[in-house]
């Protein structure tokens, strides 16, 4: 005899239902004050107050002993381990605060349309629920109401909601996507602390304010878009985010509180606009020390930012290193460095900072020499030249960029010319994962073959057997955008020719999200 069957026979008056769970029976339990304890609102409506001998699998009905069924009350089936599933009626309007909290078996739960209120610690501590479907007319959830929901695997807040509560989403080691609409004023304090599996957030625009450590020890976060127009990066904001990196600071940041990014230990570096007025101790460039209760500097730390700003006080007092973002800088480029003997390097120069106008100079010589040789004019305007090595060897090759006060700015690489060279695929897509209504940025490049080099970008959905062409086939274009229509998972395939008609394959994919509105 199955379990279910077992209730099923101890149980007076008792119906059965079949469940959206395969093979598992939901118990219709006739109530009668039995099993459940009503608190009557008035003479015609009650809210569940508490909970006696309820069945693994249970509906709730929506009139029990006469009295229409509105709501769950506070604490109603706190630490109800014996619950499994429940099915809540669409009478119900409130889940009262700690209603379900500490309900550690519970794995399936229906919210009806009718909900409007979730209250504070609802669900908290429900460890064996992996997901659930928030209906758009919920206008509030409460504090901590999906805390240390340990299997929850993704969110999204209803359209309803335009506050999220302190420590709404905290302390959940599986979840992996939180979705937030376009009417989302203010994020609470702790609100998304201590989620280490998820990667990246879209804070939308309209989020006009957010509270402290909202995403302290995210440790797996990547990237992150915050609202245009933020001004505030609050106290320990990013504190412990391990994982991320090139992170922005808008221009219309004016205060960086206390270890806002603290332990950011993958941050390299940061560009800190003049905008900001303020940063708070230890705000950037630190992490933990060698023993507990001490701290350092992250290991090559840099701040950019101008001579004379808060920034450059900051990095002074803290002895990290600052570099002037107003100073010459030499941002040349080179297309490749492996090509086959009598190709061609095409050498780029640019520069940003100092005082334009600017003037170039190019040089080149084998490693294993040490006098250079100039390629083209000596500081002339043109931003660009070739260099075709002629014989099997490492080259060096350097750029000076001058600007119009005679500051220079050196940069320096290294090609290494083959005789033989396979034709090798070298290209690109510049996003793996995207949100609806976003590009995907195709890049072809080769190296080797012969040169005279031809491109063609596919595409496909992953569930799909049919490539799609992107423009032409094989042009000389070497890029191309491909603009999802609709979320999921993407194949792209870019095919390298070269002019003798030998061709290579590369292979990605790309996820694209659904943004939320």
């Amino acid at each position: 005899m199955s379990l279910i069957s077992t209730v099923l026979s101890f149980l007076p008056a008792l119906t059965v239902e079949a469940s959206p769970i395969q093979g598992i029976d939901y118990v219709y339990v006739e109530v009668q004050r039995k099993y459940v304890k009503l608190d009557p609102i008035n003479d015609e409506e009650a809210e569940i107050v508490g909970w006696y001998e309820m069945p693994s699998y249970g509906i709730i009905p929506e009139t029990m002993d006469g009295y229409k069924i509105v709501g769950l009350g506070a604490f109603a089936f706190w630490c109800c381990d014996s619950i499994y599933g429940l099915k809540l009626p669409d009478t119900i309007r409130y889940i009262d605060r700690y209603s379900f909290g500490h309900c550690g078996n519970l794995d399936e739960i229906n919210i009806p349309d009718t909900v409007h209120y979730i209250g504070d610690g609802a669900f908290e501590e429900c460890t064996s629920l992996e997901s659930i479907d928030l209906p758009d007319g919920i206008t509030e959830i409460g504090e901590s109401a999906f805390k240390l929901c340990s299997k929850l695997k993704s969110f999204t807040f209803p359209k309803g909601v335009t506050e999220i509560a302190d420590n709404v989403l905290s302390f959940n080691s599986s979840l992996t996507s939180i979705e937030l609409h376009s009417d989302i004023k203010k994020i609470g304090n702790f609100s998304f602390r201590d989620n280490p599996v998820i990667e990246s957030l879209y804070i939308p625009d309209s989020v006009e304010e957010i509270g402290e450590e909202a995403f302290i020890n995210c440790t797996n976060l990547k990237s992150i878009h915050l609202p245009e127009g933020w001004s505030e990066i609050a106290d320990y904001m990013f504190y412990c985010c391990t994982s991320l990196e090139n992170f922005e600071i808008k221009d219309s940041v004016t205060r960086i509180g206390n270890s806002a990014f603290y332990g950011c230990t993958s941050l390299g570096s940061l560009t800190i606009p003049d905008s900001v007025t303020y940063m708070g101790e230890r705000s950037v460039g630190y992490t933990e020390g060698v023993s507990e209760w001490t701290y350092a500097l992250v290991d090559g730390f840099t701040i950019y930012g101008s001579y004379g700003s808060t920034a450059e006080n900051y990095a002074k007092d803290n002895n990290i290193t600052f570099i002037d973002i107003n100073a010459l800088k030499n941002t040349s480029v080179i297309n490749s460095d492996t090509v086959q003997v009598g190709d061609k390097v095409r050498i780029s120069a640019s520069a940003r900072g100092g005082e334009a106008p600017y003037t170039y100079a190019y040089y080149y010589k084998r490693s294993c020499n040490s006098a250079w040789k100039v390629l083209g004019q000596e500081f002339g305007t043109n931003t660009s030249v070739a260099f075709i090595p002629t014989a099997e060897a490492e080259y060096d090759i350097k750029v000076v960029v001058r600007d119009n006060t005679g500051d220079e700015s050196v940069k320096t690489f290294t090609v290494r010319a083959m005789e033989e060279m396979e034709l090798t695929n070298v290209s690109v897509v510049g996003r793996k994962k995207l949100y609806l209504g976003s590009a995907i940025p195709m890049i072809g490049k080769a190296v080797g073959g012969s040169g005279g080099y031809t491109y063609a970008f596919y595409f496909k959905r992953s569930s799909n057997t049919n490539w799609k062409l992107l423009g032409e086939k094989f042009s000389t274009a070497a890029s191309a955008r491909f603009r999802p229509t609709a979320a999921g998972t993407y194949d792209i395939r870019i095919i390298v020719r070269d002019s003798k008609g030998k061709t290579s394959v590369l292979l990605f994919n790309s996820t694209v999200l659904e943004k939320k509105v």
